[in-house]
C-alpha cells in the first residue's frame, strides 16, 4: 500500500499544510485500485465527495488530499 502524505517515508510525498503525515494509501486489490483514508484530519475526496474508509478508483477520477488534487491515469498500452 503506497502511502500518501507529508511524511518523508511516503511514496507520494505532498508538502502541504492540510495533508496529514500518513494521509491515505493506494490499495491494489486484484485488478481493482482503491484509495483508503488513514484517519486524516482533513479527509480524502474522490470527485469532490468525501470518502469514509476505502473507495474504488477509475481512470479520470480526481483525488483531493489537503490542497492537492491528483488525477487517476491508467498507463498507455
Amino acid at each position: 500500500m503506497p502511502p500518501i502524505g507529508r511524511s518523508a517515508d511516503s511514496d507520494i510525498r505532498l508538502e502541504d499544510a492540510k495533508t496529514s503525515r500518513q494521509h491515505a494509501s493506494v490499495v491494489l486489490d486484484g485488478a481493482a485500485v482503491r484509495i483508503e483514508d488513514r484517519g486524516s484530519a482533513n479527509g480524502v475526496y474522490v470527485n469532490d465527495k468525501r470518502i469514509r474508509g476505502r473507495a474504488a478508483l477509475a481512470h479520470g477520477d480526481r483525488i483531493r488530499i489537503g490542497s492537492v488534487t491528483l488525477e487517476v491515469r491508467r498507463p498507455l498500452a
